[in-house]
């Protein structure tokens, strides 16, 4: 599972979510080889690759399963000082977003941003994006406007390429028209 994560980073961004499955689905026969961190971590992915691929109840199943997996603690887990992931809420938020369930979506994002400081940081722009997409499924364009605003302002600060074209995604997704005159209106008002 050495480069899995490099494996399944490429996967996402090339939307090549069959390929990332089977690297999860691989990674499973190390599952019990390595610490409750890094299980936990194999299981969100799992869950997240499930839930690209339209796999419902294999993605609850897996993220179910992720939590129990968990630490506690995650800095107290040995792999802690090497690893960089989000925790299990994050995931959680990719899952119910792929499966078309905003509102569930919503229930992790609340928790995820009483956890990020309020400043320009990566995870705020991350969060902004995840909550725009949100705001777009349940049908709030203005609020996802509002969202994406944050996200592309802040991601140019940060000069963070990703984080700016993420929201560019998540914009062209939802249809430019729909959500170009929701900005301009609000930029109008």
């Amino acid at each position: 599972m050495g480069n899995s994560k490099h494996d399944t980073g490429s996967c996402t961004t090339l939307k090549r979510f069959d390929q990332m499955l089977n690297v999860y689905e691989e990674g499973q026969q190390y599952g019990n080889q390595v610490s409750p961190l890094l299980s936990g971590r194999l299981y969100t992915g799992l869950a997240e690759a499930y839930s690209n691929v339209g796999q419902s109840s294999k993605a609850l199943q897996s993220l179910e399963r992720a939590y129990k997996l968990y630490p506690n603690d995650p800095k107290d887990d040995p792999n802690f000082s090497y690893t960089h992931f989000k925790l299990p809420h994050g995931f959680e938020v990719c899952v119910y977003l792929n499966l078309k369930k905003p509102e569930k979506a919503w229930e992790a994002l609340n928790i995820i941003n009483k956890s990020i400081p309020q400043e320009i940081v990566p995870d705020r722009v991350e969060l902004s994006i995840d909550q725009a997409d949100a705001s777009l499924q349940s049908g709030n364009v203005d609020q996802a406007c509002s969202y994406l605003k944050d996200a592309v302002t802040s991601a140019l600060v940060l000069g963070s390429k990703l984080r700016y074209y993420q929201a560019y995604a998540l914009f062209h997704h939802y249809g430019v028209k729909d959500v170009a005159s929701a900005l301009k209106a609000r930029q109008q008002a």
